[in-house]
């Protein structure tokens, strides 16, 4: 089996309770096989996690599935340390979503508050449902295409650092889905 590289490092605020500290949540590479872990080898690989997860102080062990070519933990702490391992083999019909976090990159002195709600403003011009939801930043805007599409930003916990951005496509059928399309670094914008 090989394991690639599949995103890179990224850092954006906390979630809550730690909205407000100087925390930030990492997010380390994710590595994805073309295959999925055989059934014979999928415990010893689960050992090898958890050892590794023990190591980083994150004990405590959830199963989200564990059924025969279906299997998702994720080994999680106190402090908020969670890694997880899963497998599936791909069925020619499984639903896929896509899904991508990022920043937007502001300009010196521009203000992300400002642009938080300018991004809204312009989801809410396009047609989608926007709203800002308690239990995020603030301040921060969730918009919701007809299509199934959602979008959203968050201003960061911390003065000067850059809003977060998601995307989450809704669910297609895996025979359309495609995992060999490079997403760009950065979207530049005028």
């Amino acid at each position: 089996m090989l394991f690639e590289w599949h995103l890179d490092e990224g850092r954006v605020g906390c979630n809550p309770p730690y909205e407000q500290s100087e925390g930030q949540d990492i997010l380390l590479a994710k590595y994805v096989s073309d295959v999925p872990v055989p059934e014979q080898v999928w415990n010893r690989v689960c050992e090898i996690v958890a050892e590794a997860a023990r190591t980083l102080g994150a004990g405590n062990a959830t199963v989200f599935k564990n059924a025969p070519d279906d299997h998702d933990v994720q080994f999680s702490s106190e402090t908020g340390t969670v890694l997880r391992v899963a497998s599936q083999k791909l069925r020619a019909a499984a639903p896929m979503r896509f899904h991508a976090i990022g920043e937007l990159k502001l300009l010196d002195g521009a203000d992300g508050t400002d642009r938080v709600r300018r991004v809204g403003n312009i989801w809410r011009a396009w047609g989608w449902y926007v709203v800002e939801r308690d239990g995020y930043s603030k301040s921060n805007e969730f918009g919701y295409a007809p299509d199934g599409y959602r979008l959203q930003i968050e201003s960061a916990p911390q003065p000067g650092c850059p809003p977060s951005v998601e995307a989450s496509s809704p669910c297609s059928s895996g025979q359309i889905a495609r995992d060999d399309i490079p997403a760009p670094a950065v979207i530049a914008a005028s």
